[in-house]
């Protein structure tokens, strides 16, 4: 209500109408939320008698409440004062201790070469709770997350993004939480624009080592066509582009993004400070007015803080995903990067490590001279090129994306022996090409031969076997855990999975 105090105070007397679709709009708790709008009077009157409480008013009645800026800041602090009063005096030692039990879930961090990820796996496994870990590693989950359950009826990006109204006369903007999130992500990182000399608007920051990265969560993200209320994301992303060094005008980084809500669509609100406040910003702040009327100029990019996590269920109930999503995501099968041990249920499941948001977006010479197993990037262009001659003239063919994309793993992981670099690869098989084929036996046939067939996933075992020859027959480092065991070939492991549901059902693909 104190950062709404405008729409509130000009509703002091009760209308049961406007005051539901105020707390509608406002509440952000959810069981607040839903309580104001079957039971909108006893909450009304509730928040009249706690005001005059706090400022020593007259109740005069559960027709009206004196809001001002003034009574309802004594409010909030004759409720904090009550709170400190009588909560039990060792409560910020748990939970200190129960943070700092969060944060040992997790190991070290490690770099994400991408800012989008899709996590595939039956139900039950821990996908949205691995992505809770996630946040809460950063400090607090609920400051570092946003769980947003996609629901069936989704078609086009206003359903995750908000929209324009006119509704009422006033033209408003109806803003998500996802959006408010990523208005969230941006006040973190400490944004402000610079215009470059081509007329594009950069992004500078604090220094990325001190900026903590943001958690999306699309809960069940394919109960709804993801090209569709996802297009606007999926086209953005490809628009990102970091600068360093001599091309950042003087600043540690830029970085750069088309927005993924235009300039246009915040322009034709009649109350833009509402709006603002609407979506978190506090415009009294000299920090926060710079940042939206940035926003105002250039449109809301893609919080380079931000990871979007999709949780991916495939079922009859559930959508397929194109190439163009699969492309433009690090999809992991769940159960084969993060297995659920049964065996050490008790003894602690193996760490993951903690995720960062991704700092480039294109691999380059400089980027690669730190790799000391490929500090010029030709034994990956090697291999990616013999897959890719595996794949060529079908619809799985590679191209530039996928290629850049894994230098960037390299740059990331900065392999320093021949194994850790092959076990970058098989990851990228693992996330990048292998869930791209899916089909029968007549579209994943290479050879004419009817008494000799050969399909695709044999040919791409043949070439995996004579350049994956390191880890191909023995276990591999291990990347994403804080293990110390070794793990067996993935990509190995799933093509002679894909490979017997081929043959037992004429039919395959890549997800569980």
């Amino acid at each position: 209500m104190k950062s709404n105090i405008s729409a509130f105070s000009a509703s002091q007397y009760y209308e049961e109408s406007k005051w539901r679709d105020l707390g509608s709009r406002y509440f952000n708790d959810n069981v607040l939320n839903s309580i104001v709008t079957v039971q909108t009077k006893p909450v009304f009157t509730t928040f009249s008698k706690i005001i005059c409480w706090a400022n020593d008013l007259q109740y005069a009645g559960d027709s009206n409440i004196p809001i001002t800026l003034e009574t309802l800041t004594k409010a909030i602090e004759k409720i904090q004062l009550i709170i400190a009063e009588y909560t039990p005096k060792d409560i910020s030692t748990k939970k200190q201790t129960s943070q700092q039990t969060i944060l040992n879930t997790l190991g070290t961090q490690c770099t994400l070469s991408k800012p989008f990820i899709l996590l595939a796996g039956i139900s039950g496994t821990g996908k949205s709770r691995f992505v809770r870990q996630q946040a809460a590693a950063q400090g607090n989950e609920k400051e570092f997350l946003q769980m947003v359950p996609v629901r069936p009826d989704w078609h086009e990006p206003s359903d995750l993004l908000g929209y324009v109204s006119r509704i009422g006369g006033a033209t408003k903007f109806i803003v998500t939480d996802a959006l408010r999130f990523m208005v969230k992500a941006w006040r973190a990182a400490g944004a402000e624009v610079i215009t470059l000399p081509d007329g594009r608007a950069g992004w500078a920051g604090k220094p990325l080592d001190s900026i903590n990265t943001y958690w999306l969560c699309l809960d069940e993200m394919n109960l709804a066509p993801v090209e569709q209320y996802f297009a606007d994301y999926l086209s953005v992303i490809e628009s990102r582009s970091w600068l360093y060094d001599g091309d950042a005008q003087g600043q540690d980084y830029l970085y750069c993004c088309e927005p993924i809500l235009p300039a246009s669509a915040l322009q034709v609100v009649t109350d833009q400070n509402a709006l603002a406040r609407e979506l978190g910003l506090d415009i009294d702040s000299p920090a926060d007015q710079q940042l939206w009327d940035a926003f105002l100029q250039h449109g809301i990019p893609v919080p380079f803080n931000l990871v979007v996590a999709g949780t991916v269920n495939m079922d009859e109930t559930t959508h397929g995903f194109s190439r163009k999503v699969i492309d433009r995501a690090l999809t992991f099968d769940f159960g084969r990067f993060f297995p659920n041990d049964f065996a050490n249920l008790w003894a602690g499941q193996p760490v993951p490590k903690i995720l960062g948001f991704a700092r480039y977006s294109h691999a380059s010479p400089e980027l690669l001279a730190d790799c000391k197993e490929d500090s010029d990037g030709l034994k990956t262009i090697s291999f990616l090129q013999a897959v890719n001659d595996v794949l060529r003239d079908t619809p799985f063919e590679l191209a530039y994306r996928a290629l850049n994309e894994l230098l960037l793993a390299v740059i990331c992981h900065s392999p320093a022996d021949e194994s850790a670099l092959q076990a970058v690869w098989d990851d990228f098989m693992m996330c990048k090409v292998l869930p791209r084929i899916e089909g029968d036996d007549e579209k994943l046939s290479v050879s004419s031969d009817t008494v000799k067939a050969e399909n695709l996933l044999d040919k791409l075992e043949q070439i995996l076997e004579k350049q994956l020859t390191a880890i191909w027959s023995t276990n591999r480092p291990e990347l994403l855990l804080e293990s110390a065991n070794p793990v067996p070939c993935r990509s190995k492991a799933k093509l002679i999975w894909m490979k017997e549901r081929l043959e037992r059902n004429s039919f395959t693909s890549f997800w569980p």
